[in-house]
């Protein structure tokens, strides 16, 4: 069985988590009603350029919230 390999994650983009840290990401503290978009990256290759180099080597999960809420 391969190894878990764990996606990096972006909210407006800014990273708030990577791989190798300690606490996952708490999606609790937006509602659902506050994003407007989400990206999902399956690798580096399919990163868009600004995310590459950033060690996201599982890909990347962006998450896109709405202005003013």
């Amino acid at each position: 069985m391969p190894a878990a390999c764990y996606m990096s994650v972006y909210v407006d983009g800014v990273r708030i988590w990577a791989p190798g840290s300690r606490d996952p990401p708490d999606f609790d503290q937006l509602r659902n009603n506050q994003y407007e978009g989400v990206e999902i990256y399956r690798g580096p290759s399919e990163l868009p350029v600004q995310y590459q180099g950033t060690g996201a080597a599982c890909g990347a999960v962006l998450l896109w919230t709405r202005v003013g809420g």
